[in-house]
């Protein structure tokens, strides 16, 4: 490596360093109304999938803004006494994307109703892929789905005891890093929960799914290890398993063991 070059290559990652250390400032400087008005954000910018009250007419999707969907939820007959599943689901590094939107539709046909929090609705949320601090952000991660829980608990025709927790890519590693109880069954879809040592922390009661492409490009074609009730490497898949319809089967059958 040139001089020249071995300086850009320092100035790099002392602006790296910098962007990280300034985040966790203004993290530790946050007031909890600050911090309260940052996660509402990202509920009100939630991508929201339902099944429809109709099975023959498809599924539902609305924008998170609870005022802006609770009467259309109404129109299709879904009532207290309905008490449908639900999915609490974290988007990769680069936002709610294509993958999330197919994620979304899935869940909804399986059955499940869907809330994809929107991380990028924070002040200042930028794409951090392939580099950054994954430990402040699976942080950030995991307090959007408590958020996101805490909004889904109070709604009434939600089946309290069927709440799954889904990510994929960076949400998969946030996801990988949960160790409570609130949630029925974990999806880690996209991650080989590097982030956690290589094993997702939930405890080993809780059913865990893990699905990864051979060919993931960012390395985690291995899939984690420890405790899972089912994994699938998919043979010559890629980063968005979403894509695959060996995936879909799969998830689709692990969901239909939750909603017996």
């Amino acid at each position: 490596m040139t001089a020249s070059e071995n300086h850009g290559s320092g100035k790099r990652l002392v602006t790296l360093l910098l962007l990280v250390l300034g985040v966790a400032v203004l993290q530790a400087c946050a007031t909890p109304q600050a911090i309260e008005d940052e996660l509402s954000a990202t509920w009100r910018g939630a991508k929201v999938f339902m099944p429809s009250g109709d099975p023959g007419s498809g599924v539902l999707v609305y924008p998170g803004n609870t005022s802006s969907w609770a009467d259309a939820v109404a129109r299709e007959g879904l009532t207290p006494a309905t008490k449908i599943p639900a999915v609490i689901h974290l988007h990769g590094c680069d936002g709610l994307s294509s993958a999330d939107q197919r994620l979304g539709a899935f869940y909804a046909r399986q059955g499940f109703a869907y809330f994809g929090p929107d991380s990028f609705a924070r002040t200042g949320r930028t794409s951090w892929c392939r580099r950054g601090n994954m430990g402040s952000r699976i942080q950030w991660r995991l307090q959007e789905a408590d958020y996101a829980l805490q909004q889904v608990e109070k709604i009434d025709w939600i089946d309290q005891n069927r709440i799954v927790l889904s990510g994929f890519s960076e949400g998969a590693q946030a996801a990988s890093a949960y160790y409570g109880r609130r949630y029925v069954a974990i999806v880690l879809l996209g991650t080989d929960c590097r982030a956690v040592g290589g094993s997702p922390r939930a405890p080993k009661d809780i059913p865990v799914i893990n699905i990864v492409g051979s060919n993931d490009d960012y390395g985690y074609g291995g899939g984690c290890a420890g405790k899972l009730s089912h994994k699938l490497v998919i043979a010559n898949g890629s980063h968005d398993v979403s894509l695959e319809e060996e995936a879909r089967q799969a998830l689709a059958e692990f969901l239909s063991g939750i909603k017996r």
